[in-house]
C-alpha cells in the first residue's frame, strides 16, 4: 500500500469521526427541545437535529437559534396541515398559532406556497384498496408529500434558496436523499402502527394501498428495502451518521412490517351494522329532496354482525391466514364498545346491501 492510499484512509476516517462528532453536537444542542412546547413530537425534534447537522457539515456552522424555532413552528404547522388534508382531529388554534410564528418571521408567503402546492398533491389523491399498480401511484404520492415538505424545511432552513430546489436536492443531493429515505422509512412505521385508523377514514397508505393486507405488506416491504439500498449514493465520510441512522431504521421497519403482518388480529366481539357508502349516498340524495324532518335518523345495513365475525369473514375472502382472536376486552378505536355501541337506535333506515353482499362484489372487481 503505498503513501497515498494511507494518507487517503486516514483522511477517511478523519472525516468520518468528524461527521459523527458534529451529529453529537447538533444532538446535544437539540435535547432541550424535546422539553419545550414546540415542536410537538420527538420525531419532529430529530428532524430539526438532522438539518442542523447537515447546515454545520455545509457551512461549518450551527444554525441560528432562530431558524430552529422557525422550523419548530413550520413542522407543527405542516403536521396539522396535512391533518386537517386528511380529516383527523387536529388543533387548529394550535395551527393558527404556528402560522402567526412564521409570519413573524417573513415566511408567509412560503408558507402559502407549500399550502397551495399541498393542496394540489391532495386533490389528486390516490384511493385506497386496489393492485400493485395502485400500490405505486399510492407511494409516489407519499412520497410527492415527503418531498414538498423537505424542500419547506430546507428553504426555511437557508439551505436552498427555493422551494423547488429543496424539493430537487431530495433526489438529487446525497445528503438530502438520505435524509428522504429516513424520512419515507418513518412514513412506513407510522402507516403500520395506523392501519385500522386509515382503513377505516378511507385514507391512502402504504398498507391501505391494495386490497389485501398481505399483499401490501408485501410491498411495503420490498420498497422499505428499495428506501434502504444507496449504493447508487456515494460513500463519503461525512455521511456516516446519516448511513448508520438510515441502516439502524431500516432495521426497525422491517421488522415493524413483519409484525404488523403476522401479529394476530384482536377484536371485540360487539355488534354492529355496518352500511356501504353506495347506500349511505342514496339515502342523503333521498334526504336532500325530501320535506324536513326536523330530527335525525339512523342508517344501518340490513343485519347485525359481530365485529370478530366481520373480520374473520373478510380476511377468509382475501384468502388472508391470520387468525383473529375475540377479545371482549378488545377496544374499537381506543374506546370500549358493547351491543349498543355501533348499533342503530329505534326506527333506524336500513339499507338494502348486505355485509357478505358487499364483499363478494368486492373480491370480484378486485380480481385480475
Amino acid at each position: 500500500m503505498n503513501f497515498q492510499a494511507v494518507c487517503e484512509q486516514w483522511q477517511a476516517l478523519d472525516a468520518g469521526i468528524s461527521s459523527i462528532l458534529i451529529a453529537i453536537r447538533s444532538l446535544v444542542r437539540g435535547l432541550p427541545l424535546f422539553m419545550a412546547a414546540r415542536p410537538k413530537t420527538p420525531l419532529r425534534v430529530l428532524c430539526i437535529v438532522a438539518f442542523d447537522m447537515l447546515h454545520r457539515l455545509r457551512h461549518a456552522k450551527p444554525l441560528p437559534a432562530p431558524t430552529l424555532r422557525n422550523l419548530a413552528a413550520l413542522l407543527d404547522f405542516a403536521a396539522s396541515a396535512n391533518a386537517a388534508f386528511d380529516h383527523k382531529r387536529c388543533c387548529r388554534r394550535e395551527r393558527r398559532r404556528a402560522l402567526r410564528l412564521l409570519e413573524q418571521a417573513g415566511l408567509r408567503s412560503s408558507v402559502d406556497e407549500y399550502v397551495r402546492r399541498l393542496r394540489e398533491l391532495e386533490s389528486r389523491r390516490p384511493w385506497p384498496g386496489g393492485d400493485d399498480w395502485q400500490f405505486q401511484k399510492v407511494r409516489l404520492y407519499r412520497e410527492e408529500v415527503v418531498r414538498l415538505s423537505l424542500g419547506m424545511i430546507a428553504t426555511t432552513a437557508v439551505v436552498h434558496r427555493s422551494l423547488d430546489e429543496g424539493i430537487h436536492a431530495t433526489g438529487c443531493d446525497a445528503d438530502f436523499n438520505l435524509v428522504f429515505r429516513i424520512v419515507m422509512q418513518c412514513q412506513i412505521i407510522d402507516d403500520v402502527f395506523d392501519y385500522s385508523e386509515d382503513l377505516s377514514a378511507g385514507l391512502p397508505s402504504f398498507l391501505t394501498a391494495t386490497t389485501s393486507l398481505a399483499q401490501a405488506c408485501e410491498l411495503t416491504h420490498l420498497a422499505a428495502l428499495d428506501y434502504a439500498d444507496v449504493c447508487d449514493l456515494p460513500r463519503r465520510a461525512d455521511l456516516l451518521p446519516l448511513r448508520s441512522a438510515l441502516w439502524l431504521l431500516s432495521a426497525c421497519t422491517r421488522l415493524v412490517i413483519v409484525v404488523g403482518h403476522w401479529w394476530p388480529g384482536r377484536s371485540p366481539p360487539a355488534l354492529m351494522q355496518p352500511i356501504v357508502s353506495d347506500d349511505v349516498a342514496a339515502a342523503m340524495a333521498e334526504a336532500a329532496i325530501a320535506e324536513p324532518l326536523n330530527g335525525t335518523v339512523d342508517l344501518a345495513g340490513p343485519e347485525p354482525i359481530r365485529m370478530d365475525e366481520l373480520v374473520r369473514r373478510f380476511l377468509i375472502a382475501n384468502r388472508d391466514s391470520r387468525q383473529v382472536i375475540t377479545n371482549p376486552q378488545a377496544s374499537y378505536l381506543g374506546v370500549a364498545v358493547n351491543d349498543q355501541s355501533l348499533t342503530p337506535g329505534a326506527n333506524p333506515r336500513l339499507g338494502p346491501t348486505r355485509f357478505d353482499d358487499w364483499l363478494s362484489r368486492t373480491m370480484q372487481s378486485a380480481a385480475p
